[in-house]
């Protein structure tokens, strides 16, 4: 990209050097100096097909479990709640049937 001195009315192009853009003239007029983007490394993801970080864990937009890790981990939390609720399940269901029994029990005897 080229551009105007306004202090010397020279005609420059900006470079970048060692990762910094540099855009001054050989006047010392400078017009401004940031670091280049570089664009983030990214791929897609293989669920939704949409553009995530290289480096990602988590799909952002689908929300699935990308690190195979992570997902067994997960996988292990999610197994772990259903035990505890088909072991209070099972607790309730045996506390209703003692009860019901009890009830049959006290009724027969009167």
């Amino acid at each position: 990209m080229s551009w105007i001195c306004p202090k010397c009315s020279t005609e420059n192009a900006d470079f970048v050097l060692d990762g910094i853009k540099k855009t001054e003239c050989l006047c010392g007029y400078k017009k401004y100096s940031e670091k280049s983007a570089e664009p983030e490394a990214t791929k897609k993801c293989p669920y939704c097909a949409e553009t995530i970080l290289i480096d990602a864990k988590k799909c952002k937009h689908c929300g699935e479990l990308l690190d195979s890790q992570l997902k067994k981990k997960e996988t292990i939390k999610v197994v772990a709640k259903e035990g505890c609720f088909l072991q209070t399940l099972n607790v309730g269901c045996i506390a209703f049937i003692i009860i019901i029994a009890l009830i049959i029990f006290i009724f027969y005897q009167a």
